[in-house]
């Protein structure tokens, strides 16, 4: 590999086959009903990836890859993604999880406009003399156009009706009508309801309190059986990367039967997840324990890389969303796969490890020399970097 073999970096040299028919038989790669109608209009694994690519289903690109490129240098390609997560954790790291957390009810803003707006007496008291006023000129209106009407006589027989009605319901009421109006809206409390002694209320108070209790016993039941072993967590993913880089450089058997024991800690950490895509990548499952070869199952390592890859595009934290994220793995896959990016230079130089200084590795991706990959983290491939070949007539669909 550090041949970077820059006669040839035109064509995807490190695939395991010519075509998809092959990948599909020898390394078990699952090819959909969907995908499967690509595959039959581009049969070479070239023009496959190529018609993937240019429908932005970079996702599919990268799965295809992890299936079809040659064992070492895919996990190269997974190491480098990791690389490339690891700069945009320093940019905007991950925010911490705490388990007691779990199902916490959360405090609902009322955003100014939904907020109750306080009364205000002397405004009140303004507007209603204003709004009585307008009632009294009204009823003047009234009273004129009436007379005006039925004559002053006629008004003044109804008027005495009504006075004499009014005085029949005062007698039987004790109020007149408008009177008694007043009194009941006087009686009404500000708050009718009773907030503390409601029923309704009471009962739903006391099921957000036997929530909230179940809510802290079950957290007090996974911290027993879960205990907190995030310190142990962070050393092994240390640990991790620095082991899978270092047998990615020397692909031994001790190597890596170690990649299989560290990355059986904590196989949920993608560092411990690049760690046993390294020893499936060895091609023995049975690396050091004796002489016997037992071969790694066809499709374990590209199953192992798919699930890897999905897990670095979902990782919390970063710049990049999902589909960003798996652009850029799909353009790095490519890079490696032409033979445009590989670890030869930096074990060459002795160079220290990307995942602890990546300016080397930027330094030989950004060089004049073809054979390396000219694209910087997180900026589009440029014109020389091969990937344009890619790059066809877009699809409108977006499938990532």
């Amino acid at each position: 590999m550090s041949d970077k073999l820059e006669w040839l970096n035109q064509h995807l040299l490190f695939l395991n086959g010519k075509t998809v028919a092959e990948i599909v038989a020898a390394d078990k790669y699952p090819l959909s009903a969907e995908l499967g109608r690509i595959a039959d209009d581009n049969p070479a694994c070239e023009d496959y990836l190529k018609a993937l690519y240019s429908q932005n289903r970079h996702k599919d690109v990268c799965t295809f890859l992890g299936f079809a490129m040659h064992r070492r240098v895919a996990v190269w390609w997974a190491y480098r993604c990791l690389v490339d997560l690891y700069e945009e954790l320093k940019i905007k790291p991950a925010k911490p999880r705490d388990i007691a957390d779990i199902g916490k009810p959360r405090e609902q803003v009322v955003p100014d406009w939904a907020k109750e707006v306080p009364d205000d007496e002397s405004a009140a008291a303004a507007q209603g003399e204003k709004l009585m006023a307008e009632i009294k000129q009204k009823a003047k209106e009234i009273e004129d156009t009436a007379i005006k009407i039925a004559g002053a006589d006629v008004y003044a027989e109804f008027q005495e009706a009504v006075d004499v009605a009014f005085a029949a319901f005062k007698e039987q009421y004790g109020y007149e009508p408008l009177e008694l109006i007043k009194k009941v809206a006087d009686e009404i409390p500000d708050d009718p309801i009773d907030y503390e002694n409601s029923p309704i209320f009471q009962a739903g108070e006391k099921l957000k309190a036997d929530i909230e209790k179940s809510r802290k016993e079950t957290i007090d039941l996974i911290k027993s059986v879960v205990p907190d072993d995030s310190e142990d967590k962070q050393k092994a993913a240390g640990s991790a990367i620095d082991l899978a880089y270092r047998y990615i450089v020397d692909p031994t058997a001790e190597n890596a039967q170690q990649c299989l024991d560290l990355g059986n800690t904590h196989p949920e950490l993608p560092e411990c997840m690049l760690c046993l895509a390294c020893y499936w990548s060895y091609g023995s499952i049975n690396p050091v324990s004796d002489n016997r070869v037992i071969r790694t199952p066809p499709g374990l390592l590209g199953n192992g890389l798919n699930g890897y890859m999905l897990k670095l595009g979902l990782h919390e934290g970063g710049v990049s969303s999902y589909k960003e994220r798996m652009k850029k793995y799909a353009d790095f896959g490519l890079m490696a796969a032409m033979g445009r990016s590989n670890w030869g230079e930096l074990a060459e130089k002795l160079c220290p490890p990307p995942h602890k200084d990546i300016r080397p590795l930027l330094d030989l991706e950004n060089s004049d020399n073809a054979a390396t990959a000219p694209r910087q983290v997180q900026q589009p491939a440029t014109a020389a970097s091969g990937i344009e070949r890619f790059r066809v007539a877009p699809q409108p669909e977006d499938h990532e």
